[in-house]
C-alpha cells in the first residue's frame, strides 16, 4: 500500500460524507411544505409518496395549467429551506466521494492486477459521485431533463462500479470477504433498482405506482449509506 495517510484521510471523508448526506437530508424533510407528484395538497414530506427529490425543488409541486398560487396553498410554496438542504447533501457529498474513489485504488497497490482494476472501478465511481453531485446542482423543477438524465444513469454506472469493487475486495488480502459480499449484494441491489426504473410502472400512472417507485428509491439509497459505511470501517479496521 502506499500513501496511508491519504487513504486514512479519504475513509474519514467516507464519514463525514454520510453524515452530511443523512443530516442534512432529514433537515429538509422536516422543512418540506408538503406536496408530491400526485397530490398538491398534501402536507409535510411523506416517506412512501415523496420522492427524495422532492426536496430539492425550489418550489412545491403545482398544477402546471393553474394560474393562481393561492397564499394557502401547498402547491407553488417557496421550497428554499428544504432546496437548500438537499441540494447542499448531494453536491458536498458527491464531491467527497469523488476524492474518496481517487484515493482508493492505493489501497489495493501491492497487488498490481487488482489496482489496475480498481483504477477501472474508481473511474466509474467518480463519474457516479459526479453525477451524484450534479442531481443537486439540477432541481427537478428548473432543470427536468437534466435532472432525470444525472439522477437515472448514475444507478447504472454506479452498478459497475460496485460490481468491479466487489470482485477486487474478493481477492484483496486485506480486506475480509465479508465486505466484498456486502458490496456485491449493494450492486445486486442497483441492477435491480435499475430494471425498476427501466421497466417498472411510471409514478405518474396510480398512487401504487407512486409509492412503489417511492419506496424502492429508499430502499436503494439506505443501501447505499449501509455499503459505503460498512466498506469504509472495514478499511479503517484493516489500518489497526
Amino acid at each position: 500500500m502506499y500513501n496511508t495517510k491519504l487513504l486514512n484521510i479519504s475513509i474519514h471523508l467516507v464519514y463525514y460524507s454520510l453524515v452530511i448526506f443523512v443530516g442534512f437530508i432529514i433537515i429538509s424533510a422536516i422543512y418540506y411544505p408538503g406536496t408530491t407528484i400526485l397530490d398538491h395538497d398534501t402536507v409535510g414530506y411523506s416517506v412512501i409518496n415523496n420522492f427524495l427529490s422532492d426536496l430539492g425543488r425550489t418550489i412545491t409541486h403545482y398544477c402546471s395549467t393553474s394560474t393562481v398560487i393561492c397564499d394557502n396553498c401547498i402547491g407553488g410554496k417557496n421550497n428554499f429551506i428544504s432546496a437548500f438542504f438537499f441540494n447542499n447533501a448531494m453536491f458536498l457529498s458527491g464531491i467527497l466521494f469523488i476524492i474518496f474513489y481517487i484515493a482508493l485504488p492505493g489501497y489495493f497497490y501491492e497487488n498490481k492486477s487488482l489496482y489496475r482494476l480498481s483504477i477501472v472501478g474508481s473511474a466509474l465511481g467518480v463519474i457516479t459521485c459526479a453525477f451524484f453531485a450534479m442531481v443537486g446542482l439540477t432541481p427537478a423543477n428548473l432543470y427536468f431533463d437534466l435532472h432525470v438524465f444525472f439522477a437515472n444513469n448514475m444507478f447504472k454506472i454506479a452498478f459497475l462500479n460496485a460490481l468491479i469493487y466487489s470482485y477486487v475486495i474478493f481477492k484483496s488480502r486485506f480486506l475480509s470477504t465479508f465486505y466484498g459480499i456486502g458490496y456485491y449484494t449493494f450492486s445486486v441491489m442497483l441492477i435491480l433498482y435499475v430494471a425498476i426504473l427501466e421497466f417498472g410502472p411510471s409514478p405518474n400512472s396510480s398512487g401504487f405506482a407512486l409509492t412503489f417507485q417511492v419506496i424502492s428509491q429508499k430502499v436503494i439509497a439506505l443501501d447505499f449509506v449501509f455499503a459505503s459505511y460498512i466498506l469504509a470501517k472495514g478499511m479503517k479496521r484493516s489500518f489497526s
